[in-house]
C-alpha cells in the first residue's frame, strides 16, 4: 500500500508528509521525457471523479464516517493515492496512502482517518493540482 519496498505499514504511516516532495522530480522528468499528451486534463478528470464522492462519503466534518462509508472512502483514496503517485505528487500520495491505511481492517483507526482528510486533504490537493498544472503545461 505505498512506500518504499522494503517499508513496514507501521514505518509508512510515521512519514511525515511535510518531508516530502510536492511532486518528486525524477518523476517528473520521466513523464515531461514521455511527453503524455493531456496528462493534466487527466489528472483533473481524475481528481473531479473521485474527490466528490470522498466528500459526499465524509458528510459533515463535525460527524463520524459512517461505517457503510469506510470501505469505499479506502478505495478512493488508494485511487488517488496511485494515479497521484504516477503524476509524482508525492506529498498528496502519501497522504492518501495513509487515509487508506487508517481505514483498513488491519488498522482500523476511522477517526484518525477523518481526522487527516478534514485538516489535509483539500489544501494538500490544490497544493498538488497548482504543482501538477505547472510541470505539465499543456
Amino acid at each position: 500500500m505505498g512506500g518504499s519496498n522494503n517499508m513496514t505499514p507501521e514505518m509508512y504511516l510515521q512519514l511525515p508528509s511535510d518531508g516530502l516532495p510536492v511532486l518528486d522530480n525524477s518523476v517528473v522528468e520521466q513523464l515531461r521525457a514521455a511527453e503524455i499528451p493531456g496528462l493534466y486534463s487527466r489528472v483533473v478528470q481524475l481528481v473531479n471523479e473521485k474527490v466528490p464522492r470522498m466528500m459526499e462519503l465524509r458528510g459533515a466534518p463535525a460527524d463520524p464516517l459512517p461505517k457503510d462509508s469506510v470501505e469505499p472512502f479506502a478505495k478512493l483514496a488508494h485511487g488517488l493515492k496511485s494515479s497521484m503517485s504516477m503524476v509524482g505528487a508525492a506529498r498528496f500520495s502519501l497522504l492518501c496512502g495513509k487515509i487508506e491505511y487508517y481505514c483498513s481492517e488491519r488498522y482500523l483507526d476511522v477517526a484518525k482517518a477523518v481526522s487527516l482528510f478534514d485538516s489535509h486533504f483539500l489544501p494538500m490537493l490544490q497544493e498538488a493540482l497548482i504543482a501538477t498544472q505547472a510541470a505539465y503545461p499543456e
